[in-house]
C-alpha cells in the first residue's frame, strides 16, 4: 500500500491488498456497530 498517488483509485488497491492478506484486524466502536453502513462495508469484504 505504499506510494498511492493523488487521484489514484485507492479503493481497488485496498481491496487487492485485503485479498492477498493472510489476516485482517477490524476494530469497531460500540457506536459504529449500530450504524447501518457497517453491514454494507463489512459485507463487501
Amino acid at each position: 500500500m505504499d506510494n498511492i498517488t493523488l487521484g489514484a483509485e485507492f479503493d481497488a488497491r485496498i481491496r487487492g491488498a485485503l485479498k492477498r492478506a493472510s489476516y485482517s484486524l477490524f476494530l469497531f466502536t460500540p457506536g459504529s456497530l449500530k450504524r447501518p453502513w457497517i453491514n454494507t462495508k463489512f459485507g463487501a469484504l
